[in-house]
């Protein structure tokens, strides 16, 4: 057994980062949405909020 990941990471431009982490915030909302509980409900608010925090500070140090 090997402490290597067994993938690669991947790396995005500015652009292809912000719609994603657009996406994966908006997919969080839903997530929360559709949820039958509310420990369920709360993790994906949680994540939402995390992905439009790291979305707020990219649009802050990416060129227009």
């Amino acid at each position: 057994m090997t402490d290597t990941p067994s993938e690669t990471p991947v790396f995005r431009s500015g652009p292809e980062e912000l719609a994603y982490l657009r996406r994966r915030a908006e997919e969080h909302r839903q997530g929360a949405e559709k949820a039958a509980d509310m420990g369920s409900r709360a993790i994906h608010l949680r994540l939402e909020q995390l992905y439009r925090e790291q979305l707020g500070l990219l649009e802050l140090v990416l060129p227009d």
